[in-house]
């Protein structure tokens, strides 16, 4: 598939549109050295490899089920389906998230309270509404 423009973000090129695997392999041959990624139904990035950038791993379960980590993150995508899905948290995670959470409220970062449960006021009694 061709690309009509071709935009420069935060250092790197960046064509819009849907690209698969086989548009970024032949954007490893015609860029070699640069790191490529493809986002499906979004676009194509190449740019430079940078030295801090994270370890990603990937590996395919005997489904057929592709799986790839990077940065804690693990995605899933199952034989036909076009997008990744995040891999739902563990209990232990949940569990670590929620005392974090409360942490960072005991700390005074964020609301003690869900902004949902704040009380809503009837768009009649608000200043200026007749």
């Amino acid at each position: 598939m061709g690309a009509e423009r071709t935009e420069l973000l935060d250092g790197q090129l960046y064509w819009p549109g849907d690209f698969d695997e086989r548009d970024a392999v032949v954007a490893r041959r015609a860029l070699p050295g640069s790191r490529i990624r493809v986002e499906p139904g979004v676009g194509l990035t190449a740019g430079p490899v940078l030295e801090d950038e994270p370890e990603s791993r990937e590996w395919t379960g005997e489904d057929g089920t592709r799986w790839q980590e990077i940065n804690g993150l693990t995605l899933y995508r199952r034989p036909g389906e076009r997008n990744w899905t995040m891999r739902p948290p563990t209990r232990e995670e949940r569990r670590h998230n929620t005392e974090q959470l409360a942490a960072y409220r005991a700390e005074g970062w964020g609301p003690a309270r869900s902004p949902r449960t704040r009380r809503t006021v009837p768009m009649c009694s608000r200043r200026g509404a007749t």
